[in-house]
């Protein structure tokens, strides 16, 4: 483990896992809006999805289709894959740290998503100008061809898409600050657990002791002491940049992000579609 949330460091999350006594059917309702929220998006990604391998084929540009069926589609198909395999693993009420093949497995399942995100953001963005504006293509500089462009994109869109677009102008500047990082800097961090102050000091120990039972080729003691790390603290259901930033919620962040790509996907649809 590269990286571990401390207490002390966090404490502001932390205390959010620590229910007070009497507010349980609070926190119960709170962790049950948050697992409906996630499985409805969940459906929602897999049925769009599908809609658009169908739809794709009404396109008459080939061009259109190569970005909105190889490019949008095999995005989105890969995104709802890690989606998924994150909600069966780490759900809103999990407490129990994740082991370190969770760990390592979802860390790359949400650079996955955001990655991709923006990357569908782009094939919608080239589907619109092969479909809509094929006459365009020489005029705009191709590295600046996205859906919230204003250098190009937005002028070709007509007003009534530029109007459907805007109020998620300020989510695509979000996006990009987890995204940019992710491709230029350092990578999104699942962390495993969070530890407490007594706790700090018995995980450094048997780190330690994991090590030197290696050094020592005792395979089997170090098989024990890397048992007892994995569960050590309590998980918080977030993923980080930098160890010293804030983390960020997984629930609702995660599924609020790809829900505000599928309105997205659908005012994209209604423009290429029926207009």
């Amino acid at each position: 483990m590269d990286q571990e949330l401390t207490f002390e460091h966090h404490k502001k999350f932390y205390d959010q896992l620590l229910v007070p006594r009497g507010e349980e059917a609070e926190a119960y309702a709170r962790n049950q809006a948050l697992t409906m929220h996630m499985l409805s998006v969940s459906q929602a990604l897999l049925d769009y999805v599908t809609r658009l391998i169908h739809n794709a084929r009404n396109l008459k540009s080939k061009e259109a289709v190569y970005y909105m069926q190889y490019g949008a589609g095999r995005r989105m198909m890969m995104m709802l894959n890690a989606f998924q395999r994150i909600t069966r693993v780490i759900w809103p009420e999990r407490t129990d740290p994740l082991s370190h093949e969770d760990q390592q497995q979802m860390s790359i399942d949400i650079n996955l998503i955001y990655m991709n995100i923006s990357g569908v953001l782009d094939n919608f963005a080239w589907c619109i100008l092969y479909e809509k504006a094929p006459e365009l293509i020489e005029e705009v500089d191709r590295k600046q061809i996205g859906m919230f462009s204003n250098k190009t994109v937005l002028k070709i869109f007509d007003e009534r898409l530029k109007a459907q677009l805007m109020p998620h102008k300020a989510w695509s500047k979000e996006l990009k600050e987890k995204r940019d990082p992710v491709a230029h800097r350092i990578p999104l961090y699942m962390p495993p657990t969070v530890l407490l102050p007594d706790e700090v000091k018995r995980f450094q120990e048997l780190q330690d002791q994991h090590m030197q039972c290696a050094v020592n080729l005792d395979f089997e003691a170090a098989e024990q002491r890397f048992e007892e790390l994995n569960n050590i603290g309590r998980l918080l259901p977030c993923f980080v940049h930098h160890p010293e930033d804030d983390p960020i919620p997984l629930y609702p962040t995660l599924p609020t992000d790809i829900a505000n790509l599928l309105d997205v996907a659908r005012i994209t649809d209604e423009f290429i579609y029926n207009t």
